[in-house]
């Protein structure tokens, strides 16, 4: 049976610094539970998650890293914990960064967030290339700390080494400045997180011309986005190179807050989008 929490004493008598140091001493008793992963596919389990951190850690990409391997190693050993607040911003600057209880405001010192965005962008080259066959991928999904475990999928991996992406710039139908901006920088962060995604098989919006990709391209990537109001819609559809066909297609909806956290969160909802239809098709 679980013995109760251990309240340890603070000297500076601070009770955030006290159960922050009982939740990171809680982490070595823990044992998180399986995570789901999409339905019909067996769950990940305690086990092989453990050796799947050991080998992500050891690779080229993170063995002379080691604050973001402390990150990594924190954000899924944390995975399953029920408490949100062990997630929080606060409490990963404490527990990863040292950061000083009294003086650290993560509005301030923006840390957590800057380095959970490059383990992002690391963990996604590393699936690219050095980790394209392993079979489970450890993920830190926009918008959140929580880290997610899921089982590499086949196709996907048929998509990397049989197929080529072509993406065209996104387009704004208006005429207004500020929209026309954000659909070019919009352009840049989705071929960066399409090429994260799937490597040398996607061809650059400044390349992606009729007569560059002939007869090699697959699908094409197209887009739009609209502005009416306070609403954003993003449209895109991938058609079938060789017959012109529509095979899939997608709205996206957001707030018309032109930001390049907009731009990143909707790059990769479009990202994990395409990513679907491959494994699914």
């Amino acid at each position: 049976m679980r013995s109760p929490p251990r309240v340890q004493s603070s000297p500076t008598g601070n009770v955030l610094q006290e159960s922050i140091i009982y939740a990171i001493d809680d982490i070595a008793t823990k044992v998180p539970t399986p995570v789901a992963d999409v339905a019909g596919v067996a769950p990940v389990s305690q086990l092989e998650a453990e050796r799947a951190l050991e080998e992500l850690l050891a690779s080229p990409s993170f063995s002379k890293s080691p604050r973001m391997a402390r990150l990594l190693r924190f954000l899924v050993a944390q995975r399953d914990v029920a408490d949100a607040t062990s997630l929080s911003e606060l409490a990963i600057g404490l527990a990863v960064f040292d950061r000083d209880p009294a003086t650290y405001f993560p509005a301030e010192d923006p840390i957590v967030r800057v380095q959970t965005g490059r383990l992002r962008d690391k963990l996604k080259a590393h699936y690219v290339g050095a980790g394209a066959t392993a079979t489970i991928k450890i993920t830190i999904p926009v918008g959140q700390y929580r880290a997610l475990l899921e089982r590499q999928s086949f196709k996907a991996a048929a998509f990397k080494n049989h197929y080529l992406l072509a993406m065209k710039p996104v387009r704004a139908i208006t005429l207004e400045r500020e929209a026309c901006n954000f659909a070019d920088g919009f352009s840049e962060e989705l071929a960066h997180q399409l090429f994260l995604e799937f490597g040398s098989q996607v061809v650059s919006p400044t390349f992606a011309d009729q007569s560059a990709t002939d007869g090699a391209a697959s699908h094409w990537l197209e887009g739009s986005l609209r502005i009416v109001g306070e609403r954003l819609r993003a449209s895109f559809r991938l058609v079938d190179a060789k017959v012109g066909s529509i095979a899939w297609s997608a709205q996206f909806d957001r707030t018309a807050c032109l930001s390049i956290g907009v731009e990143e969160h909707l790059a990769n909802e479009v990202c994990e989008a395409v990513r679907n239809y491959y494994c699914q098709s």
